[in-house]
């Protein structure tokens, strides 16, 4: 079952739900978008980036990188996460490495891997 975005809100209104730096306007209608935090590791450098400070990422055709999400995230022991990739980073050709799901009682930051397959 998939929460609604009044659902949600009210699951971190009540403290069901807990995501940390909370933004309106990334609550969609079934579901949370996070945002990329700091520090962040990208393939052929050899220091971490500071995305909160240098504003983006830009990933060249074949590299990798991992980032942290900006939110920390704690899900009840009754709730799942579903982990995705917008349609828009997809069509550019960003390919999420990482697992679909954030599993009930998680808390913290996600890492996750993200690798631009296009050649661009």
């Amino acid at each position: 079952m998939l929460m609604s975005d009044g659902e949600i809100r009210s699951a971190v209104d009540n403290g069901e739900l807990g995501i940390s730096d909370f933004a309106d306007h990334c609550l969609q209608p079934a579901s949370y978008d996070l945002r990329i935090g700091s520090p962040s590791l990208r393939s052929g450098d050899t220091t971490e980036i500071d995305v909160e400070r240098e504003r983006s990422i830009v990933l060249n055709a074949g590299q990798f990188a991992l980032m942290n999400t900006y939110e920390s995230v704690k899900l009840p022991a009754d709730i799942a996460g579903h982990i995705g990739v917008r349609s828009y980073y997809t069509r550019k050709g960003m390919i999420l490495l990482a697992g679909l799901q954030i599993d009930p009682g998680f808390e913290g930051h996600l890492v996750l891997g993200v690798y631009n397959a296009s050649p661009r």
